[in-house]
Parts: structure tokens; C-alpha cells; sequence
């Protein structure tokens, strides 16, 4: 049926591992691949399938929020930390966080169900779910479609008591962060007032990329920028800094240590390398106190959220997901740690030099929404974004509502003069964007530089061929891996020998190892990637890009409960699979001889005329 049907219909949405009974309703199969009949339709599937528009709405529905009129003013406005800056930027939600804890997977999957209702006239919805908590977040989100409960007559008390409660609770855990980030940030270097002197360049990275070895023998090597130290040596009349982010939670060990290894760093290195973390002031913890009360004010003022009101069914459908963000954001202790991020690093760009260009890793985290945002307030240089990885197309912090850029004021999007990519697709896929075309900009791939040294091989597979499995970040994108390997396995029609690698954040539990645990191996991931004759790994791992682009047949395993976050997708480069029968399919069709060639998809040269280019042009 379509939409011009007269006859409204039920749909069931189906939340559960087991299959579905036969029905003469439209099933919704909420976290499975497989289609089961022609009464059925699979969700992940369908966003796959209509994977732009799902996108598109979901983009335009984080502005449609920001933009939102609260008391004559936008949530944005409301946000406002001073006349430069809107503390919107630094929500979770503004940031689209794609970590285990993000609802974004979720979001989409709620957009494509509306798209499906409205398809298929659907004015009644079902729900089956395993968990208690999963209906009630669904009921929310498709509260429209489904008959409210009776409402206990002191329903309206209970919610009132529950937000109150949930409000003081933020407060204290935030000053509790606070007091914890005072004492650790101990050892961390007070801020010095440099404005009086200028430098051509500043790169800003991770300082988890330096390798501590050289490091501490005085030589800076970092894996997100490969030879760019040594193109900017060459340039002995610029002027130039590095400053590396503290990724990790604030520890006084772990920062007097790299303090240590940066002072080795300097003393054997012409370039000044330090770290973009500082300690407190007065004036920063007032200031952060300060922000944090208007910000819970600001709460207060928008009752949590029920009168950021929109007319977008998208927004009013997805923001049950992202309340908990929203409310961590505004009075929880993200918020007071982000108040602090944001007038350290203010205080930190209004003292620093004034600089011609920086050039920073680019990854939509908060502090690079706080540095952009304090840079345009206090320097006028040039701001360079770099997507030192792979762009995929679901890793939503590099895609914008084109709107977001033609926005006034404080509710126009903090973003660099120019932003780097690495590959022809990723270029092209941003400038897709046609407000940012013209900033996007084709270099080098530096971190993967090391790829144009590889020389061809042809690899005799053996006759039981060696399959490395590479685990995931996620728990739940391993349950599907391991699942799928086991069941593959005893259909396949040949024999294979395992290697288990497990991620390094993440070990495989003894129940989702099963009957592989012997096969788990400690050995680096360069050995077994040159023992290997095929890779199984899942869609958000970064080790399929290696693996592919370093000509390993590599089989590539989608979770259903998240998205397809794969360069690669929609390619031939690597074989994506859903269920465990496409992926014994994929096995047994493994050839005999493996030719090793690097694929095409990085731009690659060992003369790095790109970025050589834009460091003359400083």
C-alpha cells in the first residue's frame, strides 16, 4: 500500500532476538539484516537503502533544535557565553558523538521507521521488545502512533520530583568533577602571556600519536603527521609550534610524565612542543562557575527540554534519545567540565601568540569547538582542519546542514578557513556540502604515507587458509562478530585456522570467545597482518583500512544494532556481509592466490607537493 490508500494500518516493530510470528501486519525488524517475508521490512536495511535523506533529516533536525525560539530568543542565543561565543557548540548533541554511549544509530533508525509509516499509511504501532527500557524509550519516540497508558493521577507530582531531584544531583556531581579536575590539573603549566610575539605556524594533535620512544631521545615522530615534521624543517625561516592534546581524564602521574618527555622533546628540537592543557586560575574556575550556573539556569529556564519545541516531527521523535546528553550538557559534570575547557582555552588564545596558521586534527571534539570559536574572537589567522583518517559517510561530525554555514551570529557553525582530506571519495563527499566546496582541500595522506612504500606480492594461500579476526571498540559490534564467525563457520564448506586480535580497548568476553578462546594471540598487528589470508573485522574498525588498502581480502561484518561506518561501503574493496550465510559464502569463495596490491584510495606521494604547497602559501 501507499500513501494515497485510504485504510490506515498497524505496524509492529519487532525489538526482540527471536523471530517474529507470522502476521498480516507490517513488521518492522528493528535490529536484523534479513528480510523474513514480504510482510517484513528490515530497518537497517532500509537506511542503508535510503541512506542520504535519513541523513539529511537527521542533520537538519540538530539545527532545527538550535534554532528553536525559547522567550523570543533561539536556544543557541540562550546558550550564549559572551558576544563571540554560544555555549551550543560544546553540547553533546551539537558535537554528534559516534561512541558506544551515542544514540545516533538509533536516531536514524527511529527517521527511517517514520519514513516507513508514511509509505505504508501506517496510523498504529506495536511494539515488542526484550527490554522494559527499550519500550519505553520507543513508546516516546512513536508516542503518536501508539495508545497512551492511563496516567497514575500523580503522574504530573512524580515527574516534577524526578526533575528536581535529577537537578540537584547534576549540580553536585558537577562540582564534585570540578573539585577532581582542580586537584589533578596540579602539575599541569600555569598559562604565559606570549601575545606579544608571533609564529607562521601551530600544529595541534593528540599527544597519544608521539611515539615516547623517540620522544624521549629528542625526536618528535607522530602518527598522525608522518613527514610533515620533517617538510616543515626544510622551511628554516618559519616560526613554528606544536601543541598536543591531553586525550585521557585529567591524572597528575600520567601529566608530570608527559611533561618530563616534552622537556627531553625540546631540549634536542628546534620547535617548541607543549601540551593545550593548562592549570586553573582564579579567573578560569570563576569564570567556569559562572557559565555553569547560567547554563542551569538556562535548564531551568527550558524545563529540561520540554519548551525547546519544534515543528520538525524528526526532532520531536529523536529527542528522547538524547535527553540524558542534553541534560549531562547543561548541569551534569560534562558541563562543568566543558565551562573549564572552553575559558582555559579562551584565556590560553588570548595569550598566545598571534599566529598566521593553525593547523589542527580534525574531529569535531570539544575543545576544537572552544579553540575555533576563542580563535576567531582573538587572532585573525588562518584555521586548517585536518581529517587525518578516513571520512565515512555515517561519522556525521564531518557533515553539516548546509544551513548551519549561512546562520547569523552565535548560531552560525565554528569551522576552519580550509578543511584537509586524504582521498578522492572523502574530498568529494564533503564538497558535496556546496557551502563548504570551496573550502575543501586534497592533500596527502600523512598517517598513511608508509602505504606508498608497499611493494606487490602474490601470497599462495595454504591449503587451510589463516583467517585473522580483528575485534571492535564496541561490545555489542563484537557479539555480532563473534556470532557470525561461529555460525559461518559450521556451514562453510572448507577448513580455516583463526587468529583472534582483540582491540586494544576492548577484550572479547569468555562467553563471546566460546569454543575460539585458544585462538586469541597477543602478536603485534603488523606480523599478523603478514601472516594473514583474509581479515574478517567489523564496519567501524579502522584495521579494515590497513588491511584493504594493503591488498588483504578483507570481509567486512555489519551491525544491525549500529551503522555502516565503513569507508569502504558501497565499494568492491572490501566484502561487506550481514548475516552468518553471506559471510560462509564469502569464505569458501576466498581465492587460491592473493595478490597483494595497495589499493587505490588514498592520495599517495612521497614528494608531498600538496602539502608543501600550503606550507609555502603561509
Amino acid at each position: 500500500m501507499t500513501i494515497g490508500d485510504s485504510v490506515k494500518k498497524t505496524a509492529i516493530i519487532w525489538h526482540r532476538e527471536d523471530s517474529p510470528p507470522k502476521s498480516d501486519h507490517l513488521v518492522l525488524l528493528w535490529n536484523s539484516f534479513e528480510q523474513i517475508n514480504e510482510r517484513s521490512i528490515s530497518v537497517p536495511r532500509f537506511i542503508e537503502d535510503h541512506d542520504i535523506e535519513i541523513r539529511r533529516r537527521l542533520l537538519a533536525g540538530i539545527r532545527d533544535v538550535k534554532l528553536a525560539c525559547v522567550d523570543g530568543k533561539s536556544v543557541a542565543q540562550h546558550l550564549s557565553i559572551d558576544e563571540h561565543t554560544s555555549y551550543w557548540w560544546l553540547t553533546l548533541f551539537a558535537l554528534k558523538r559516534w561512541t558506544g554511549s551515542s544514540n545516533i544509530p538509533l536516531a536514524c533508525k527511529v527517521i527511517a521507521a517514520h519514513m516507513i509509516f508514511q509509505q505504508h499509511n501506517i496510523s498504529h504501532v506495536e511494539l515488542q521488545c526484550d527490554s522494559d527500557k527499550d519500550r519505553v524509550l520507543l513508546a516516546r519516540c512513536f508516542s503518536s502512533f501508539i495508545q497512551p497508558e492511563a496516567q497514575h493521577r500523580f503522574r504530573g507530582a512524580i515527574a516534577r520530583g524526578v526533575f528536581f531531584l535529577t537537578f540537584i544531583t547534576g549540580i553536585l556531581r558537577a562540582f564534585g568533577s570540578l573539585v577532581k579536575y582542580c586537584i589533578n590539573a596540579r602539575s599541569v603549566l600555569s598559562v604565559t602571556d606570549r601575545a606579544s610575539e608571533s609564529r607562521d605556524l601551530i600544529f595541534v594533535d593528540f599527544l597519544a600519536g608521539i611515539d615516547n620512544e623517540m620522544m624521549q631521545a629528542g625526536h618528535f615522530v607522530s602518527t598522525y603527521w608522518g613527514e610533515l615534521p620533517s617538510l616543515v624543517s626544510e622551511h628554516d625561516s618559519l616560526s613554528t609550534e606544536w601543541l598536543h592534546v591531553f586525550p585521557k581524564n585529567i591524572d597528575a602521574k600520567e601529566i608530570s610524565s608527559a611533561n618530563r618527555n616534552l622537556e627531553l622533546l625540546n631540549q634536542h628540537n628546534p620547535n617548541s612542543h607543549s601540551m593545550l592543557l593548562f592549570k586553573p586560575n582564579v579567573s578560569v574556575i570563576g569564570s567556569s562557575i559562572q557559565t555553569y550556573f547560567r547554563l542551569a539556569q538556562q535548564y531551568l529556564r527550558f524545563k529540561g527540554a520540554a519548551r525547546i519545541t519544534s515543528t520538525s516531527d524528526d526532532v520531536k521523535s529523536i529527542w528522547p534519545l538524547f535527553e540524558h546528553e542534553w541534560r549531562e550538557s547543561l548541569i551534569g559534570s560534562t558541563a562543568i567540565r566543558h565551562a573549564l575547557l572552553h575559558h582555559s582555552i579562551d584565556q590560553f588564545v588570548m595569550r598566545m601568540p598571534k599566529t598566521s596558521t593553525v593547523v589542527y586534527l580534525m574531529e569535531n571534539q570539544p575543545w576544537e569547538s572552544a579553540f575555533v570559536q576563542s580563535f576567531r574572537k582573538h587572532q585573525t589567522g588562518r584555521l586548517i582542519g585536518v581529517a587525518h583518517s578516513t571520512v565515512r559517510f555515517w561519522d556525521i561530525r564531518y557533515f553539516q546542514d548546509e544551513r548551519e554555514h549561512s546562520d547569523d551570529g552565535l548560531e552560525r557553525i565554528p569551522y576552519p578557513d580550509l578543511v584537509v582530506t586524504n582521498a578522492q571519495e572523502a574530498f568529494e563527499m564533503l564538497r558535496e556540502n556546496v557551502a563548504v566546496a570551496e573550502k575543501v582541500f586534497l592533500g596527502e595522506a600523512l598517517r598513511y604515507g608508509y602505504l606508498n612504500h608497499f611493494s606487490n606480492e602474490t601470497k599462495k594461500l595454504s591449503t587451510e587458509k589463516r583467517i585473522l579476526i580483528l575485534g571492535d571498540f564496541l561490545p555489542t559490534a563484537n557479539d555480532v562478530l563473534m556470532r557470525l564467525v561461529g555460525d559461518a563457520l559450521v556451514q562453510a564448506k572448507e577448513q580455516f585456522v583463526l587468529d583472534i586480535r582483540q582491540h586494544p580497548v576492548c577484550s572479547f568476553s569468555e562467553q563471546q570467545l566460546g569454543e575460539f578462546v585458544s585462538r586469541v594471540t597477543t602478536d603485534s598487528l603488523q606480523d599478523l597482518l603478514t601472516k594473514a589470508d583474509a581479515i574478517i573485522t567489523t564496519s567501524s574498525s579502522s584495521s579494515a583500512v590497513e588491511s584493504i588498502m594493503l591488498g588483504i581480502p578483507t570481509i567486512i561484518v555489519v551491525d544491525p544494532l549500529s551503522l555502516n561506518y565503513s569507508p569502504f561501503r558501497k565499494t568492491t574493496r572490501g566484502t561487506f556481509v550481514t548475516t552468518a550465510t553471506e559471510l560462509a559464502v564469502a569464505l569458501d569463495g576466498l581465492p587460491s592466490h592473493s595478490v597483494r596490491t595497495a589499493a587505490d584510495y588514498f592520495c599517495l606521494d612521497d614528494q608531498y607537493p600538496r602539502w608543501k604547497g600550503l606550507i609555502r602559501s603561509n
